[in-house]
């Protein structure tokens, strides 16, 4: 066969010149066809040499069988590239979650600078990755960053639709924003995801108490304080919708369990005294905001509602006669005690 003619005559001469087979060599084979498209997309070169062996003169089984194992290896060089751009995927997702994992132990360290360089590094590696975003829209909220904030989490929030906490922090920076009805809507959807996250309850009742919705407002405080009752802001913001009601004892005894499990906070004595100020209770009003100033003496808010309050009493019972007083008004209402992203990650 002509197959074998061609094989014997690669052989040593001496053995081809014994060779029964030895017939003049045959004319040089067609130059072969390019089996595999020249194309920037394909990232093997033109594997023609392989291919030589189907336009050698040679019986089908032969060029068939050389021409499958051609093909073959091909593709397992190709399963083999593909299994290392998946382990290189692989190695660059976990690169971006050690990245991560850092800039929230920075985080909690309280340095959100060089918390939200790691989260960049991160997302620079896996720039889908919704917890990576998540993360960074907390960081540059402390930074002050609301917008960036906003961006970040509702990236977050785009890519996982289905979390409830992220859904949650997205409505907290609406509130902050004063949005009140979106920062509702999405409260909602955070429930509707998971009817059980408390803290949707009470950010919802925050956002409730905010925009003058006392009553719902009221029923969210008291779905999350049974679950958590030992939580002194959100005891405080319900006496403060309770006394928006026209429940003023109701509310009282509300700040005096909040400041029973939080004696050191300015904020809980300030809102107490302004409950006290508005029963027309002067000395205790003063009382507490003297210790409201005592725990915090920048809080601005506390040595004016005491102005106020000592405004209101006879000029002779006036502790110094040196204090200066603006025109006598009723204390402002104050806002929720409570900072945004207190919910636990």
């Amino acid at each position: 066969p002509d197959f074998v003619r061609h094989v014997v005559r690669k052989w040593p001469m001496d053995v081809v010149e014994s060779s029964p087979l030895d017939r003049p060599d045959p004319p040089p084979p067609p130059r072969p066809k390019r089996f595999i498209s020249e194309s920037r997309s394909d990232p093997f070169p033109i594997i023609s040499a392989p291919i030589l062996a189907a336009t050698v003169p040679q019986p089908p089984r032969v060029r068939d069988l050389m021409i499958g194992l051609t093909f073959l290896a091909i593709d397992r060089v190709r399963s083999e590239i593909r299994h290392v751009r998946i382990s290189q995927t692989s190695f660059q997702k976990a690169l971006g979650v050690s990245y991560r994992d850092r800039g929230v132990a920075y985080e909690a360290k309280g340095d959100h600078v060089r918390a939200v360089d790691c989260f960049d590094k991160a997302l620079r590696l896996d720039s889908n990755d919704p917890a990576s975003l998540h993360e960074r829209g907390l960081a540059r909220l402390s930074l002050g960053d609301t917008i960036g904030a906003l961006a970040d989490i509702h990236g977050a929030v785009r890519r996982k639709s289905d979390s409830a906490i992220f859904r949650t922090h997205l409505g907290q920076i609406h509130a902050r924003l004063g949005i009140f009805d979106t920062a509702v809507a999405d409260f909602n959807i955070a429930l509707e995801l998971d009817p059980n996250f408390a803290p949707a309850y009470r950010d919802r009742g925050d956002a409730y108490l905010a925009s003058g919705d006392r009553p719902r407002a009221i029923a969210d405080f008291d779905h999350y304080l049974r679950i958590h009752p030992n939580d002194p802001k959100t005891l405080s913001n319900r006496g403060l919708a309770l006394f928006g009601e026209g429940q003023a004892y109701k509310a009282i005894a509300s700040f005096d369990e909040a400041i029973r499990l939080d004696p050191r906070s300015a904020v809980l004595h300030h809102n107490r005294g302004w409950v006290y100020a508005k029963l027309g209770d002067t000395f205790e009003a003063v009382t507490e905001f003297d210790t409201a100033l005592r725990l915090d003496p920048k809080l601005e808010i506390a040595s004016k509602a005491r102005a106020d309050a000592l405004a209101q009493r006879p000029v002779e019972t006036l502790p110094t006669a040196s204090l200066a007083v603006d025109a006598i008004k009723p204390p402002p209402l104050p806002l929720p005690s409570r900072g945004v992203l207190t919910t636990p990650r």
